[in-house]
């Protein structure tokens, strides 16, 4: 299982809500290939119909995990 961490100093984003961090995540997550992003209250899921390989040349994007959370 692989995990990753993030962090944020409050100074580099000021007025940054939960809603717009979920928000940001989210829509890196697409960036990134990601498939069917959903998220409820601070838990942001997604699912990968199809999932691309090293020889596609996706290695390092969010398509090659079948499914993942981001609490």
């Amino acid at each position: 299982m692989y995990k990753v961490s993030t962090f944020f100093i409050k100074g580099q984003l000021p007025g940054l809500t939960l809603d717009y961090l979920i928000d940001l995540y989210k829509s890196e997550l697409q960036l990134q290939s990601a498939g069917n992003v959903d998220s409820d209250s601070s838990t942001i899921y997604f699912t990968n119909d199809n999932i691309f390989r090293f020889a596609t040349g996706y290695s390092t994007k969010y398509s090659n995990f079948s499914s993942g959370r981001m609490t």
